[in-house]
């Protein structure tokens, strides 16, 4: 009777049960350092770490303008979805773009973003992820901002568990930005745009804080956002291995 019961339990165990693969940056490239100037589209390069073999991928591309873009970025030719367009923020207004499984190789995509109109300064960050949810896109994303200061800590209070939070940083002041604690740079340290992500996913779900330095005391701006991972089945036990590891004991 014992035996049995031990056995059930083993049983219980060899059952599949839920889990999530991690989600992480595989790349991210920005389209300039510094401003780009007056009318007229901009593009870049974005280089992944492999040809192929990526999972549940998803790109974002975040942009800050002054005047506003006259259609949505594309990338490697594929129009991306509009996931956020902010209200202006320290002279400015920014977008949040997403596509779901993107072209990448690492002999560079193109990444496109249409201006035919307006004589202001605009930029764009993209970012590559892998083992995200592609269902839901975006977990969480909103923006933060912060007064006259050498250090910024913005914040995004994730819903799932084990979600990954970015946030790019609006940079007008030509001052080199820098990691703080519990933060990992992407694309962009120079005049214009700057991205960083949380150095591990956020697990339980909750309040995530990312934190920044710079030389000077700018006010600071950024885009924030988390990408939840996607569920995937864990590989069940053998049950026959089980059983008969049971009864040599």
């Amino acid at each position: 009777m014992k035996r049995l019961a031990i056995l059930a339990v083993f049983f219980a165990l060899s059952l599949p049960s839920g889990a999530f693969a991690a989600v992480a940056v595989d790349s991210s490239a920005i389209s300039s350092d510094a401003w780009t100037a007056g009318a007229g589209p901009i593009s870049w390069t974005h280089t992944a770490t492999a040809n192929s073999g990526l999972t549940n991928t998803l790109g974002l591309v975040y942009t800050a303008y002054e005047s506003l873009p006259s259609a949505a970025p594309t990338w490697s030719g594929v129009s991306m979805t509009l996931v956020d367009n902010t209200v202006a923020c320290l002279s400015g207004k920014y977008s949040l773009y997403a596509i779901v499984n993107p072209a990448y190789s690492t002999s560079g995509t193109t990444i496109s973003f249409p201006w035919s109109t307006g004589t202001n300064y605009h930029n764009g960050i993209s970012v590559l992820l892998t083992g995200a949810n592609q269902s839901t896109t975006l977990d969480n994303y909103g923006t933060a901002s912060s007064g006259a200061s050498g250090t910024f800590a913005p914040t995004l209070t994730t819903v799932a568990d084990n979600s990954l939070v970015l946030a790019f940083v609006y940079n007008n002041a030509g001052a080199t930005i820098t990691a703080g604690a519990n933060t990992t740079m992407m694309a962009g340290t120079g005049e214009s745009l700057t991205s960083g992500r949380k150095s591990s996913v956020t697990t339980p779900a909750g309040l995530t804080t990312l934190n920044f330095t710079r030389t000077g005391t700018p006010s600071w701006c950024a885009q924030m956002a988390s990408v939840a991972p996607v569920a995937v089945a864990a590989t069940p036990k053998s049950i026959l291995s089980l059983v008969k590891a049971f009864w040599i004991w």
